[in-house]
Parts: structure tokens; sequence; C-alpha cells
């Protein structure tokens, strides 16, 4: 699966293939339109509204929302500009991954390359590791953490304004494969537990940098 950046250019993912010398499942042109609206009007960036995916990813990141909102902790679904800038005490970036090999499953979660406090994004993703493979039972991906997940934009202060302050803790989490049955088990027919690891995970962190009786247990799922 390629993202295409420049929808002028009408090549088939054979050609696209070709070029590349490696199989192209599909080819999807780049909606520019689409982005600048979604930066435009600072909300998240969802290309097709019914895709099932989309909303997927979305639902889990506001149901991670909501549980922390129980447990007495402010938390932000940012719009696909991250605010200038952004200060919180944790900042966590929840993606679903896919791949050609349908064996392909389970989550990864890294930190930034160029962190400015590498110590305490390592505990941050180590909290969320722990909490998050106890909840939902996949195995980790260790071998697929990549160099765009490391490099994220959003924690790239020093080349993008719209990006999370230096000194924020941060990560990134692909919380499955979409293309494993096994784990769209989980992220589609059963969001709460996906989004309680990540819950648990942020609580956890939370409780060990800054205690205090405003971050409460979320309640254990039936």
């Amino acid at each position: 699966m390629l993202n295409r950046h420049d929808a002028r250019f009408h090549h088939s993912a054979s050609e696209v293939a070709w070029h590349l010398g490696a199989p192209v499942s599909a080819v999807i042109p780049f909606d520019h339109a689409a982005a600048q609206r979604a930066i435009a009007q600072q909300r998240p960036l969802i290309v097709d509204s019914h895709s099932r995916v989309s909303r997927a990813v979305l639902d889990l990141a506001e149901r991670v929302q909501q549980q922390l909102k129980a447990a007495g902790v402010q938390a932000d679904v940012l719009p696909v500009a991250v605010p200038e800038h952004y200060l919180a005490h944790a900042f966590v970036a929840i993606h679903a991954d896919a791949s050609a090999h349908p064996s392909w499953r389970g989550f990864k979660i890294a930190r930034p390359d160029f962190s400015s406090i590498p110590e305490v994004d390592d505990q941050f993703v180590a909290a969320l590791d722990s909490m998050y493979a106890e909840a939902t039972n996949f195995p980790r991906d260790l071998d697929h953490i990549s160099s765009s997940m490391r490099q994220y934009y959003a924690f790239n202060s020093r080349r993008y304004c719209h990006s999370v302050a230096p000194g924020v803790p941060q990560a990134i989490i692909e919380t499955g494969y979409l293309t494993s049955a096994a784990d769209r088990a989980v992220l589609f027919d059963d969001p709460d537990t996906a989004a309680h690891g990540i819950t648990e995970g942020i609580l956890r962190f939370l409780r060990s940098t800054h205690p205090g009786p405003g971050v409460d247990a979320v309640r254990p799922l039936p």
C-alpha cells in the first residue's frame, strides 16, 4: 500500500511496483485538500468519515479520553495539526498498523529518537508497554518499530511549530495490525479493552511522576 503524495501523476499500482521493485497492493492519492481543511478546522484528519478503520482509531482515542476523565485526568484528543508547542504531562499518539503479511500481529511502542528527556520517555514507554500487553494479551512486535515512529512529526519541535513542546514525555503506539483477524477482534469488537490498556499505562506513568489524589485507578473492566 503506497500513499501517493501528488495526485497529478496517475501512475497505476503496477507501474509503481515496477519502479519500486516490490509488490504494491494499491495506490492511494494523497488528499491535499482534505488535509488543509483538517488543519484549518483543527480537527482529526479522517479523509473518509465512513471508513471503519478511521472511525475505529478515533473511537479508541476518545475511549481513552473518557476513561482518563473518569480517573480525574484531563485529556485532549488533538487535531491533525497539534497545537503549537503543545504542553501536557504526557503525550501519546495512537495508531493502528497494517501489513501485506497476514501473519504479522501485535503492538509496538516507541519514543522520539531526539528526546530531550530520554529516561523519562523510556519510563513512559515501559508503563504503556506493560499495561497494554496485560490488557490485550497482544504479542510485542518490536522487530518492526520504524524510524517513522521514532521520528513522528509531532515529536519534532525543532522542525515543526505544530508539535509537542520539548520536555513533555512522548510516545507513539501502534495498537495492533488491522490486517490481523486476532488483532481486529479486540480493536474493532472490544475497543474498551485496548483503551483500558492505554489508559492504565498513562495512569501508571502519571502516578510515578505526579503522585497525588487526582489520579485514581480506572475501574477494572467487567
